[in-house]
């Protein structure tokens, strides 16, 4: 055969192999690797605005407990209110609880799923304070006895923890149940007097913080998720208050789990959606 009609036979082979394009394997890699970087960014974009929030929703509340701390220092005491100390970053949402006699929060003729709630805000907020950790009885570290808090339906709240947690799923939820929790480690784990004594202490507090703000027992209803979580109604002043005091509530409306806590007696920003 002559070798210059191979050579033409070869570029035209050539070309053709150029010009097929990408294979559906090809095809279906490049798909997978967008898709990839795409939820990386999403994710990245998505953590970048929620760490915006926070830094917004904590610089208000750290502005305005300023500004409440100078007007009380200048005026003698404390303002009745602050709209026209609000000046809030967009989506943050600030509300203000203060009495001239002052006193513990209350919250007034809770619904039902708002007495579940208030009771659900407790629970995670004592664990964010790291009320549920306690000694090792067999080591020098520091167990998560009670590690988290979560509404998995309208009458179903799990307490996670050491040794599973345990299910909050009764019809109707009493002060006995959940000291009966407390009792059943003293009794299953002797050997781990740690655990029953950092969930009794637990249980105690609370009970005390719930029934304060104007919870009651038995708590009948909590939330189903895919419905929405329910909303509690600003705070009031404990009819039965005798001190002086604030509270602050600073929350983004966008990341409503972004929230911060200011009261008078604790004048640094802490995360949570109660006063007490």
């Amino acid at each position: 055969m002559n070798s210059s009609k191979v050579s033409t036979h070869q570029r035209k082979f050539n070309y053709r192999c150029r010009q097929r394009g990408l294979t559906v394997i090809e095809l279906l890699i490049v798909i997978v690797v967008i898709g990839i970087l795409a939820g990386i960014g999403i994710s990245s974009y998505n953590n970048m605005q929620r760490s915006a929030a926070s830094s917004a929703v904590a610089s208000d509340i750290k502005h305005i407990t300023t500004l409440v701390e100078r007007r009380n220092i200048t005026d003698g005491s404390i303002p009745p209110d602050v709209g026209d100390l609000i000046k809030t970053s967009p989506d943050v949402q600030v509300v203000y609880v203060s009495s001239a006699s002052g006193g513990a929060f209350y919250y007034g003729n809770l619904q039902a799923r708002q007495n579940g709630l208030l009771f659900y805000n407790h629970c995670r907020d004592m664990v964010n304070e790291g009320l549920g950790n306690g000694p090792n009885d067999f080591g020098t570290n520091t167990v998560a006895y009670i590690s988290g808090c979560y509404v998995y339906g309208k009458n179903y709240l799990q307490i996670n923890g050491w040794n599973g947690g345990f299910k909050i799923n009764d019809p109707s939820v009493t002060e006995a149940i959940l000291q009966s929790y407390a009792e059943r480690a003293r009794t299953t784990h002797p050997s781990h007097p740690s655990y029953s004594g950092t969930l009794q202490a637990f249980m105690d507090e609370l009970i005390r913080r719930f029934t304060s703000e104007g919870g009651t027992f038995p708590i009948t209803e909590f939330w189903d998720p895919w419905v929405g979580v329910p909303t509690l109604p600003p705070p009031t002043t404990h009819p039965d208050a005798t001190l002086s005091n604030y509270c602050i509530i600073a929350t983004h409306t966008k990341f409503t789990d972004v929230s911060y806590v200011v009261t008078s007696d604790n004048l640094t920003p802490r995360l949570g959606s109660t006063c007490g």
